[in-house]
């Protein structure tokens, strides 16, 4: 019987291993990442604003992002930036507020 400690390892081995290692981490960590989409909502609301519907368990889940605040999305989510253009009515000028919509971040009233 071959001992453990008798067999030689070569380097080729190991670098296999650690890239299959690396894989198999990489997989399992990105599994479950959802990549957020954005929504445009212009053409059915009657303010500019958008929202990723990230998912959510209750409103304080969502946070309202982009440069004049019209992005509403999950706090999971990375941030998302916009374009710093003048372009009102944005939805809180209307009352509307980003919240937690059948488990998903969207604006609302």
């Amino acid at each position: 019987m071959v001992k453990l400690s008798e067999i030689k390892w070569d380097r080729q081995f190991f670098v296999i291993l650690i890239i299959a290692i690396a894989i198999v981490l990489l997989l399992v960590f990105f599994q479950n990442v959802e990549i957020p989409t954005f929504t445009n909502e212009t053409q059915n609301q009657d303010f500019h604003g958008s929202s990723t519907k990230g998912r959510c368990t209750s409103s304080s889940d969502c946070i309202i992002t982009g440069c004049n605040l019209e992005i509403c999305q999950t706090k999971f989510e990375e941030p998302l930036v916009s374009t710093c253009e003048y372009n009102p009515p944005y939805p809180k000028d209307k009352g509307y507020h980003c919240l937690c919509i059948i488990n998903q971040c969207e604006w609302s009233k």
